[in-house]
């Protein structure tokens, strides 16, 4: 019955279990972690850990949040696919669920311009603010059709990779 989306179902994955995170692969490759999992059947998946096999029940939450039940013991896990790993390691983060996007520092850097502002219609791809890193201005965009909830910056503000810069509440984009 509970099957992983088959979006995340084959490849390399990343589980968040509390404040620690594993990769995992489903296909048989060695992610250099001692882990893997297997689907068995319904719902039912077999989790290989340092040579040692631990079945488990994985009931779904919601598209990534799963309650997963091995033996007595509970757990609630968030599974990220290899395309949301992408979009967070690119400060492109979106929370699917929320309906937002929240558009982080791809580097460290001094913000020098701030055209967002609360309230502003966005379309994908409008400039939202100018960031300057070794002596480069990169113009961050915004990644999808939106309105401007938070501008979290300010012309001036030194900011560290991964930083909130700008959160947007999404629009279906019409063409």
């Amino acid at each position: 019955m509970a099957e992983l989306p088959s979006k995340l179902s084959h490849g390399q994955i990343r589980i968040d279990i509390g404040d620690k995170s594993f990769i995992v692969d489903t296909t048989g490759v060695d992610t250099g972690n001692d882990l893997s999992v297997r689907h068995v059947h319904d719902g039912l998946y077999s989790i290989l850990y340092k040579g040692r096999s631990i079945s488990a029940v994985f009931a779904p939450v919601d598209g990534t949040h799963f309650r997963v039940t091995v033996g007595k013991d509970v757990h609630s896990i968030h599974i990220v696919d290899h395309r949301r790993q992408l979009l967070e390691k690119y400060g492109l983060s979106t929370d699917e669920t929320d309906r937002e996007f929240r558009v982080l520092a791809p580097m460290p850097g001094l913000v020098l311009n701030v055209w967002a502002k609360t309230g502003m219609h966005v379309s994908k791809d409008d400039p939202l603010l100018v960031l300057e890193a070794m002596k480069m201005e990169n113009e961050i965009r915004s990644p999808g059709a939106g309105i401007v909830s938070i501008v979290h910056v300010k012309s001036g503000d030194a900011v560290l990779k991964g930083s909130l810069l700008v959160e947007l509440d999404c629009l279906a984009e019409t063409e």
